[in-house]
């Protein structure tokens, strides 16, 4: 590099120090506002009043089913007041109600109080004519009695443990809770059957019968439980 241009670029870095100015600073604040549309404006106070609306709880469908089912208490099938139930002490069972099914179980007191194995074994002492025994099955925790006649029509009673929980269906069913003689019974009814369900406190019962008997017959049946004395082999 000459002389000569060495002293042209010393007198251009002389003028660029001099010169402390940025490229931001050579323009004016700008004097414009930001202004926004109604309708951008109406969309803001509509978010805004949702975010603090407080939200009400849910109430999902199962529980209005439920509480229509609980207020199915109290009934009672009619031309029943000649008949006895069975007449020992009962435990009180309780139910979970779900939207499809109901579960029926016991609390823990009585279960604990309860045999933890069949003590005695029950049956039905008198099943409507036509009918005949044509199945059993004893065991320690469980005892299923079946009764057939010509058309194939199943009679079933069953004994439980209490400590037993029995889930009946709730969604496509008829559920019902009666009271006859001061005794509970849980009461289904679905494809040409009805089922009873019902304690005392040592065990629970089933029963299920055909829909074409007679509330009436149904009583009566649950009436002839007594303690079986047959052949304890299947």
């Amino acid at each position: 590099m000459t002389s000569r241009e060495q002293m042209g670029k010393r007198r251009l870095e002389e003028a660029l120090r001099e010169y402390d100015v940025t490229f931001y600073d050579a323009f004016e604040p700008s004097e414009e506002q930001i202004v926004y549309s109604k309708e951008f404006l109406r969309n803001m106070d509509c978010i805004i009043g949702r975010a603090k609306v407080k939200k009400r709880p849910f109430v999902g469908v199962f529980l209005r089913h439920a509480a229509a089912v609980l207020l199915a208490v109290g009934i009672a099938f009619c031309g029943m007041l000649g008949i006895s139930a069975v007449k020992r002490p009962f435990t009180e069972f309780m139910i979970h109600v779900y939207e499809a099914f109901n579960e029926v179980f016991f609390g823990e007191k009585e279960v604990a109080k309860a045999p933890s194995v069949i003590e005695t074994v029950y049956t039905l002492q008198n099943v409507p004519r036509g009918y005949g025994l044509t199945e059993k099955h004893i065991t320690d925790y469980e005892v299923k009695f079946f009764w057939t006649n010509e058309n194939g029509e199943n009679i079933v009673f069953t004994q439980m443990l209490l400590d037993t929980k029995s889930t009946l269906d709730n969604e496509t069913a008829d559920f019902d809770i009666i009271y006859i003689d001061n005794v509970r019974y849980a009461v289904v009814k679905k494809d040409g059957k009805q089922a009873f369900y019902w304690n005392d406190n040592h065990y629970a019962y089933s029963l299920i019968v055909p829909s074409a008997l007679s509330e009436k017959d149904c009583m009566a049946l649950v009436a002839s439980v007594g303690v079986y004395e047959g052949d304890m082999e299947e």
